[in-house]
């Protein structure tokens, strides 16, 4: 009888460790699928918002794109349709610095000179007042089948005070089927009315 009670004992012992065993292989289990389960939702979180996010480029731009300093806007539509359709090509532009010291009171713009080398060449020289921390890009345009009209664009820094700047545009002339130079007979400035002289580019030019 008493190796009886012993054997049940040693059974029960037995059944209590298999339970306990296989209640630890549960458990461990289920901590894992959610360890694995939070694991996947967090890289799948993560790859969405890797697709979301906005790719951030840190190349440099191609050298026909940059802008710096003061020079011609390189290609822009109105210097193209200047040279291939009128015969007057932008080939390039001087700057003269600030001239005195600044101020409040904006100096007049005005075209100071124009000159003709030669037949091919003409170069007329303006002044303005603009920001003291610009550059400028330089454009030219034919107005109205008789105007040309020399643009500048200030870019670049911003200051408090304005400068008087002198600015040369260095056009080559090139006989067009299509366009009489003689056709042109005034040159302005930005547009604008008061700096409109008049020019003549297929005679002797006068200076101003």
């Amino acid at each position: 009888m008493h190796f009886y009670h012993i054997c049940i004992y040693f059974i029960k012992a037995m059944l209590i460790r298999k339970y306990l065993l296989i209640s630890f292989v549960l458990v461990t289990l289920f901590i894992c699928n959610i360890n694995c389960t939070n694991s996947n939702n967090e890289e799948k979180t993560t790859t969405e918002t890797d697709k979301k996010a906005p790719q951030l480029t840190t190349s440099e731009p191609e050298n026909g794109h940059v802008l710096k300093g003061t020079s011609i806007l390189s290609a822009s539509e109105k210097n193209m349709e200047s040279r291939l359709v009128y015969g007057l090509g932008l080939d390039s532009v001087v700057f003269t610095d600030c001239q005195g010291p600044p101020t409040e009171t904006p100096a007049p713009t005005r075209i100071a000179d124009i000159k003709k080398l030669n037949d091919s060449t003409l170069i007329i020289a303006t002044n303005f007042s603009a920001n003291c921390a610009y550059d400028f890009l330089a454009e030219i345009e034919v107005v109205s089948n008789n105007t040309l009209n020399l643009i500048y664009h200030g870019y670049g820094g911003y200051a408090v005070c304005d400068c008087c700047f002198g600015l040369t545009y260095i056009i080559s002339l090139t006989k067009e089927e299509d366009y009489d130079l003689n056709n042109l007979k005034f040159v302005t400035i930005n547009g604008y009315a008061k700096t409109r002289i008049p020019i003549q580019v297929g005679k002797n030019l006068v200076s101003h």
